[in-house]
């Protein structure tokens, strides 16, 4: 090769490694701007699919379900008219749970026109004989008023219905 055609094969091998060098850099940036493009479609999308709470001005409400006490609260006077006695017992009338409950109708001993219907508080424990006597507390829970041996006579939960 003589130093003419050894000049001519660096210069065309230089205009080719420039070409390429620019093509590489065009597509380089080209790849760049459709990623920053892609990223920010995304952004956008994840804009549009926000999920805000929704707040409600509500008071808090507290539930404080009925306790049932071995004993009698001697503090509060039984009125006369919290006196209830059994009528009738249905037994396993109610599946809540997984448990089965009796259910009790009772009849005011003054009004015998105020009728409540219960389901019993423990379903392990014996259910009433007709015509005991119950007392209804603040909570809507009949307590018997008998005192019995093992003080295991059965209360009831005042349904709502």
């Amino acid at each position: 090769m003589t130093e003419v055609q050894k000049k001519w094969f660096i210069v065309g091998l230089t205009v080719v490694a420039v070409l390429l060098w620019v093509i590489f850099l065009i597509t380089v940036t080209l790849s760049i701007r459709g990623l920053i493009v892609r990223n920010n479609s995304i952004v956008d999308q994840r804009e549009t699919q926000v999920y805000l709470p929704v707040v409600l001005k509500q008071e808090p409400v507290f539930v404080h379900p009925p306790t049932v006490d071995n004993e009698v609260d001697s503090t509060v006077e039984p009125q006369l008219s919290d006196v209830y006695r059994v009528s009738l017992i249905e037994e396993s009338a109610l599946q809540r749970h997984g448990y089965v409950y009796d259910v009790a109708t009772f009849v005011n001993v003054v009004d015998e026109s105020m009728v409540l219907r219960a389901q019993c508080a423990e379903p392990s424990w014996p259910s009433p004989d007709i015509g005991t006597r119950y007392r209804l507390n603040q909570w809507g829970v009949l307590i018997p008023e008998v005192d019995n041996e093992n003080n295991n006579l059965q209360r009831f939960i005042v349904l709502d219905e």
